[in-house]
């Protein structure tokens, strides 16, 4: 079992990171589209690497925000379930 203090900052990492998901999407994909652009030829031909060039980009951003939270809360209730023991 992962001791309380690793599941409590991984509780704040996963909030944070949703929180930043959720309400950023776009903010956060037009940096992940400028990273894209300066990267060189070879990194851009990779399969799946172009997907930050998606219209679809900041829902999935927003998606994977949700999934943050989810795990969150999961780890919530792990700990809630431990301290009651």
């Amino acid at each position: 079992m992962m001791p309380l203090s690793l599941m409590l900052l991984s509780v704040c990492f996963l909030a944070t990171t949703g929180t930043f998901l959720i309400i950023k999407p776009e903010k956060l994909a037009a940096y992940d589209r400028k990273r894209y652009q300066a990267r060189s030829k070879f990194l851009q031909n990779w399969p799946g690497s172009n997907m930050v060039m998606k219209s679809w980009y900041p829902l999935y951003l927003r998606i994977h925000g949700v999934v943050c939270w989810l795990f969150a809360f999961v780890f919530i209730y792990a700990i809630v379930i431990r301290l009651s023991k």
